[in-house]
């Protein structure tokens, strides 16, 4: 039996949230066990002003609660943390606003999170996703 997408991932909530001003939202700490990776979603909404910003980074850690977390190496990453925020540019949607973007994680740490810092005047970021994907064991339970 071939498995499909929704059989061998998992979603796990990250943050969701509607700044008016500048802010830093952490995810939850996504545990990866049982998973060899994570793809971090981001969907962000609209925004009243070309100057605000996302930045996006994804920490690691080898301990949820005693460990510190630090940046994950590029080398780790599939994609970009830029690509996964926003930059400052025109309210184009489905580019700039109304979007989703996505980072994947494929380092070996078993903790993982996601910081997003909204910089600028009327930033409003909607929500971040953690799909845990590849199982060691499938087919996963729903959530």
């Amino acid at each position: 039996m071939e498995l499909n997408l929704h059989e061998t991932c998992k979603p796990v909530f990250g943050f969701a949230a509607a700044i008016t001003s500048a802010a830093t939202l952490k995810s939850k700490v996504i545990d990866r066990r049982g998973y060899n990776g994570v793809e971090f979603i981001f969907a962000y909404g609209l925004t009243a002003s070309a100057v605000d910003t996302h930045t996006v980074t994804i920490l690691e850690s080898d301990s949820a609660t005693t460990g510190t977390f630090t940046s994950v190496a590029d080398a780790n990453l599939a994609g970009t943390e830029a690509l996964a925020g926003c930059a400052a540019a025109a309210l184009t949607s489905g580019v700039r606003i109304n979007v989703a973007k996505r980072i994947g994680y494929l380092g070996n740490k078993r903790y993982v999170r996601a910081y997003a810092v909204a910089a600028g005047s009327a930033t409003t970021l909607g929500s971040c996703v953690a799909l845990l994907y590849s199982p060691e064991a499938a087919a996963t339970s729903n959530p």
